[in-house]
């Protein structure tokens, strides 16, 4: 039997990028389901798309393939999330995180780049919990000192009830995730996608992290989808709108801490940044590029990101 989050999956393959927030919106508003909107007649997608400005193009593009794609694939991904345990929220969900859901747009990074606030999520874990959520990051190529520093302060935020969010890379990430689960407090890893597990090296520290807290990411696998898609991207917009405190232990002046930041800085989330732990030309050069270009001020203790969480 097909449901609604049946359509919401079709629509997340096969259309992803063609409606926006703003437009889903009043999707829900007018049809109330994803399944209505699906099945409405021609005209009546007409009117709609006429009401709210919509461009005839993209919903003249919908109306052509709506009854054209595979169905049996959507019907057999949706029943292997299903057997996996794996959770989809949609953004209209009332569990759907809260800053995740505002502005509509979340950045416009460039005159043709723009990020949107994820139509679904997919999650797995044990511990699903959005609230004080703060991201840590850095590079993966970071000193021993600076793994040593985001394991503390993880581990000491953790152990405050705090949610440690980062991104499961190899280096800081890691080291952000480790700290959180060995205080048994709780941790989120956003991922690119969801299956399978990347990077590879990191199955078990996964593994771990689901039974302290969850895996989530925009896409369930990376073939699924029929766009192509900044995955990167797509996964450190996520880390930076989730959280209202970013803290960046380690970088160099390029990678995607620094792109972190700049979408942290746009959606006016507070940032800190921790003085290199070694005498590393390009750390400090990522170091001061942070605090210029991106309002981050420089992390002193744990009380600087628990105060006012």
């Amino acid at each position: 039997m097909r449901d609604d989050l049946f359509y919401w999956l079709a629509l997340h393959r096969e259309f992803i990028w063609k409606f926006t927030p703003r437009e889903l919106y009043y999707i829900k508003r007018s049809f109330n389901t994803i399944q209505d909107f699906w099945k409405a007649t021609d005209a009546q997608l007409r009117h709609f798309a006429e009401e709210i400005n919509m461009k005839k193009s993209k919903i003249e593009y919908f109306i052509k393939r709506r009854n054209l794609i595979n169905f049996d694939i959507i019907s057999k991904t949706l029943n292997e999330i299903r057997d996996k345990g794996i959770k989809i929220l949609t953004c209209f969900d009332d569990d759907y995180p809260d800053l995740l859901k505002s502005p509509k747009c979340l950045a416009k990074l460039s005159s043709n780049i723009f990020i949107y606030n994820p139509r679904m999520l997919f999650i797995t874990g044990s511990r699903i919990n959005f609230t004080k959520c703060v991201s840590i990051v850095g590079t993966r190529r970071c000193s021993e000192e600076g793994f040593e520093l985001a394991y503390h302060i993880s581990n000491e935020l953790a152990k405050k009830g705090i949610t440690v969010v980062s991104g499961m890379a190899i280096g800081i990430d890691t080291a952000a995730h480790k700290g959180a689960i060995d205080s048994n407090g709780t941790t989120i890893a956003v991922l690119p996608w969801l299956d399978p597990i990347y990077p590879k090296e990191n199955t078990d520290l996964a593994n771990d992290i689901k039974k302290h807290g969850c895996l989530l990411s925009e896409f369930y696998r990376k073939d699924f989808v029929k766009i192509r898609t900044k995955w990167f991207l797509e996964r450190d917009k996520i880390i930076s709108a989730i959280s209202k405190k970013i803290l960046i232990v380690e970088t160099g002046r390029k990678g995607g801490s620094i792109r972190v930041a700049r979408i942290a800085n746009m959606l006016k989330r507070e940032i800190y940044v921790c003085e290199p732990q070694i005498d590393d030309e390009d750390k400090w050069l990522g170091f001061n590029r942070l605090r210029k270009y991106y309002n981050a001020k420089v992390f002193k203790s744990i009380n600087d990101i628990i105060t006012n969480l």
